[in-house]
């Protein structure tokens, strides 16, 4: 079993920049798959919008296939920091030597995670408690609307007929189930990219790399939070400069694709980052896009 290590909690904002370096050292090869990525779920995104029925089915499809591009993502950045030049084919390496149906398992604690939360809310809440909740939003809202202030009696009278402690309750699981996943998904892909690990191997090794990493692992989200917030400013005037020029629904093309040019190949290299800092995995031979690598004993995934 591979080891893991314990970093600081810096370590986080130091994966984030290892990401960008790895970027800025091949920005158009990355931007241009990073792009590609983008162009693919916008498309599926689109196309359902014109069919339900349709739309659902494309909707699957593009949830298990983000994990899958993610991964060939990954291996680019890979592939970019050890000198190679990424390629769009990168994008497809997980669907090569026995990867993909380890890497779709990426959507299963999502579900899982659904259906839990569902059936607590139901017993924790119930149906009426959810719908006493959907009454006195609206009824506050038209208070809002009329001008008119609540007054603390009549929120004392409101707040009475509320579940509160067990809506709080539910919060608080909720609250811990989300972090679950975000942890057990953090560090899947290069797993079994790189490792071969199967997709519940990498699932509970992510999952407890992370918790005995956690403030490194909060830090990095921490950072890739601001570091959003930063870029959505730049884009948003970005956006109105170009609106003025090519008109807004082309601009907002090209602004989605420069963004997920930039975004996805960063986040790709702050996970390669955290992957190689937080698992002692030694450097495996022939990983190379031009290496040959059918026979060998990394293509075989652990049972």
């Amino acid at each position: 079993m591979t080891d893991i290590r314990k970093v600081p909690a810096s370590a986080g904002a130091r994966w984030l920049m290892a990401g960008f370096d790895v970027w800025r050292s091949a920005p158009l090869r990355l931007g241009q798959l990073g792009m590609l990525f983008g162009l693919v779920v916008m498309l599926g995104v689109s196309l359902s919008a014109f069919n339900p029925a349709l739309g659902i089915v494309l909707q699957l499809l593009i949830l298990f296939a983000v994990p899958v591009m993610m991964g060939g993502l990954i291996w680019a950045v890979r592939e970019a920091e050890h000198g190679r030049l990424p390629r769009p084919g990168h994008l497809l390496e997980g669907t090569r030597q026995g990867r993909l149906p380890h890497l779709m398992l990426a959507v299963l604690p999502y579900f899982v995670a659904g259906i839990v939360l569902g059936l607590l809310q139901l017993m924790l809440v119930g149906q009426e408690g959810v719908q006493r909740w959907l009454e006195v939003q609206q009824e506050l809202q038209q208070i809002s609307q009329s001008g008119e202030q609540v007054s603390p009696e009549r929120l004392n009278e409101l707040a009475a007929t509320l579940p509160v402690y067990r809506t709080l309750l539910w919060m608080a699981i909720s609250l811990l189930t989300t972090l679950a996943v975000a942890l057990m998904l953090a560090l899947m892909l290069p797993q079994v990219m790189f490792e071969q690990r199967s997709g519940l191997q990498a699932l509970a090794a992510s999952l407890r790399a992370g918790l005995n990493n956690l403030p490194a692992m909060v830090v990095l989200y921490a950072s890739v939070l601001v570091s959003l917030v930063a870029l959505n400013i730049a884009a948003f005037i970005v956006l109105l400069l170009l609106s003025l020029i090519l008109g807004p629904a082309l601009a907002l093309v090209l602004i989605l694709m420069l963004y997920t040019g930039t975004l996805l190949p960063i986040l790709a290299g702050a996970v390669y980052a955290a992957w190689k800092d937080l698992f002692a995995v030694p450097p495996l031979p022939g990983q190379g896009s031009d290496a040959p690598r059918a026979g060998t004993a990394q293509d075989v995934f652990e049972a």
